[in-house]
């Protein structure tokens, strides 16, 4: 059975979007993304899609879209909800990431074993913000962290939380 996992930034007050974008440029946290997420799959919503305006080089891309009109490359796949996009990646990926957007975060995280977390340590304005989801009873260790520099505006801290117990409507 494939692994869900979901990957995600956000501010500490849980602002992970402003116009269509990142609310920051910090590289080091684009290159751990990149790093854990190469060879997967990535599963994210149309908008998420569309406001990228591409696809995620070294992985396997799921788009959900209930829209069957919606144009992309031959390398990306559609699907209409996420439990089709899951399925499209049964036999291709020991791996699942969700990488957005909220509502997909919000339906996955019931089936998911781990979530890398990255808080921003910034409260910063936009106009779409993540749930404050409880990870009281996962296992949580802190990956990274990075400070202030010249091409950082904002320290950030990775976490991976996993689950510490499988519950009805999981995957093992």
């Amino acid at each position: 059975m494939v692994k869900i996992s979901l990957i995600y930034a956000r501010s500490e007050n849980h602002c992970i979007g402003r116009d269509g974008q990142l609310p920051w440029k910090l590289p080091e946290e684009y290159a751990h993304f990149l790093r854990v997420t190469r060879g997967n799959a990535v599963i994210m919503g149309r908008r998420t899609y569309e406001e990228n305006n591409s696809e995620l080089q070294g992985c396997r891309n799921i788009v959900v879209s209930r829209s069957d009109k919606l144009v992309l490359p031959a390398n990306v796949s559609r699907a209409g909800s996420l439990p089709e996009a899951l399925s499209l990646c049964v036999d291709l990926a020991d791996k699942v990431f969700v990488i957005g957007g909220v509502s997909l975060y919000r339906e996955a995280l019931p089936k998911a074993q781990e979530v890398y977390e990255t808080v921003v340590m910034a409260d910063l304005e936009g106009d779409t913000y993540i749930d404050a989801f409880d990870f009281t009873e996962w296992t949580t260790e802190q990956v990274k962290t990075h400070g202030v520099d010249a091409s950082h505006a904002f320290a950030f801290t990775v976490f991976r939380h996993r689950r510490s117990r499988v519950t009805a409507g999981q995957s093992e």
